[in-house]
């Protein structure tokens, strides 16, 4: 890489670092007379048991509870607690957070451009591309930036792709490879997939070092995924995580896979099927263990995500299962760009650059905007990045963001006493910023629920009613049982709500609007100013 080609790679990191710091500047709001940040509603779960951690509470989502994992990146919630030992204020916790995960994406940026590297006959401009494509590919920001682990994966996926290439290319045992797959296991269980990818391509593809891949591999599961699933049966009394019993427990594998495959067929389709097969039609001529292996990783996710029916917030924003694996479609789609040949006659000088380039600007375009130009108004800053829009409803109130929920905590706060307990369907920014025990209607943090039986018709052929995460609840045990002195959000049909809430009374407080219990000891009725609604 010659001088001028460095200080144009740096030129582009910098320019995704001051982009990344406005997002995340953006993502945030000012709530009386400070600024507060906070990540995606899930991410605010795994740091509520972050912080009661750091307190020295244990792994709990409510502090004197039986433990219960409503998170399933353990080695990501870990990284929280270290950042909640700092002394930095509630309202800054989450702004360290998405700090490291902007710092992971230029790392990701790195690696997509090394990947490239090890396919046959790379060259400046495709890793160049490669970089410029994942540093601003608008969903992958989004999740990273949003603080998910999902940032962390995707550098891990990337580096090991990279180094399972190189080894097998030069022959040299790479021991980080292992390391960076064992980091992956300990975020995510389900980083078994990308796990079995390399193990295998690096055993069948690098016979010098058949032996000590076999071995490593062999570690690597013991240490970090056998180990831990040992201490979480000591410690939570399940073998996998509550969020896999919630999502996939109970649920008729027929309307995992008809949702699954529908959403992965959309997600190519605003992708742009036609750019989305682009590179691997042009590298059918173009082999090379490394092509193999990133296109293998890419379509294992893929294959992922529609075993598992998709992610909870398809189609509108792309599976984080992919999203994770599109830095390393980027390298392919850019060595594509820079392999593909064009017409005789136009394969070198300022025509076929200027042909490249244009393939470039499109794909990063059709990539980030998609199909309806969906993200626009994100990108532009002209709606704040991330905003969550369709919680924290009761009787049609409408619909609130992410900055409301802080403000509400705080009223609840205010108006029950420390023994209060508080229903909530959206369970991570309000339970994180107060100081209530809270009750999860949808079960990511009570075994109950994940462990019974889902709302989903298994007559459902198309997989419609099937949406991971959403389909366990019973208000008989969470309201008639449970008894929460208050509720925040419903869940549920109408019937069902009015026959579990007959004990309770609809509040208006400045405008959010609960249900409080009647003649519940631990509400502060001289501090309310009752307003029924309508």
């Amino acid at each position: 890489m010659t001088s001028a080609q460095r200080k144009l790679f740096i030129a582009l990191f910098i320019l995704a670092f001051c982009y990344g710091l406005a997002l995340i500047h953006a993502s945030s709001a000012v709530i009386g007379n400070e600024r507060y940040f906070f990540l995606t509603d899930d991410e605010m779960i795994s740091m509520r048991y972050a912080k009661n951690f750091a307190a020295g509470h244990g792994l709990v989502w409510n502090i004197g509870e039986k433990p219960v994992e409503g998170f399933s990146n353990p080695l990501w919630v870990f990284l929280m607690a270290g950042v909640h030992m700092l002394p930095i204020v509630a309202s800054k916790v989450s702004l360290v957070i998405q700090l490291i995960c902007l710092v992971l994406t230029l790392v990701t940026m790195y690696f997509s451009k090394k990947l490239l590297d090890e396919f046959p006959r790379p060259s400046f401009a495709a890793g160049f591309s490669a970089a410029l494509l994942t540093g601003f590919y608008y969903p992958f920001l989004a999740w990273s930036l949003l603080g998910t682990e999902f940032s962390l994966l995707a550098c891990l996926y990337t580096g090991a792709a990279y180094l399972a290439a190189r080894c097998v290319k030069s022959g040299v045992l790479n021991y980080s490879t292992y390391i960076m797959l064992g980091l992956a296991l300990l975020t995510r269980i389900d980083a078994i997939v990308v796990f079995t990818v390399i193990c295998g391509f690096l055993i069948l593809f690098d016979r010098r070092n058949l032996k000590a891949h076999i071995l490593l591999g062999i570690a690597t599961l013991f240490s970090c995924l056998g180990i831990p699933t040992l201490a979480r049966y000591l410690y939570y009394a399940d073998i996998l995580p509550n969020t896999y019993y919630l999502k996939i427990g109970a649920v008729p594998i027929v309307n995992r896979i008809q949702r699954g495959l529908w959403l992965t067929l959309q997600f190519a389709f605003r992708l742009n099927f036609i750019l989305l097969l682009f590179p691997f039609l042009v590298l059918l001529r173009h082999g090379g263990p490394a092509i193999l292996l990133s296109s293998l990783i890419f379509f294992a996710e893929l294959a992922y995500n529609v075993a598992t029916g998709g992610d909870a917030w398809e189609p509108f924003w792309p599976s984080r299962y992919v999203t994770a694996a599109m830095p390393i479609f980027f390298s392919l789609f850019a060595y594509a760009v820079f392999a593909f040949k064009l017409p005789a006659g136009r394969q070198a000088g300022a025509l076929s650059m200027l042909a490249r380039s244009s393939i470039l600007v499109i794909a990063l375009l059709s990539f980030s905007l998609r199909s309806r130009l969906e993200f626009f108004p994100w990108i532009t800053f002209q709606k704040s990045p991330y905003e969550v829009t369709d919680g924290m409803e009761y009787a049609n109130y409408g619909s609130l963001g992410n900055s409301v929920y802080i403000q509400a905590a705080a009223w609840i706060d205010s108006i029950t006493d420390p023994k209060a307990t508080v229903a909530v369907v959206w369970a991570g920014i309000m339970p994180y910023f107060s100081g209530r025990t809270y009750i999860d209607l949808l079960g990511k943090n009570d075994r109950v629920i994940a462990h019974g039986p889902s709302k989903v018709d298994p007559l459902d052929q198309s997989g419609a009613g099937f949406r991971p995460g959403h389909n366990k609840w019973d208000l008989n045990y969470s309201i008639l049982t449970l008894k929460p002195d208050v509720i925040v959000q419903t869940w549920g049909n109408a019937n069902e709500w009015a026959s579990a809430t007959r004990d309770y009374l609809p509040l208006s407080i400045d405008g959010y609007q609960f249900l409080v219990r009647k003649n519940s000891p631990y509400i502060l009725w001289q501090k309310l100013k009752m307003e029924r609604t309508p």
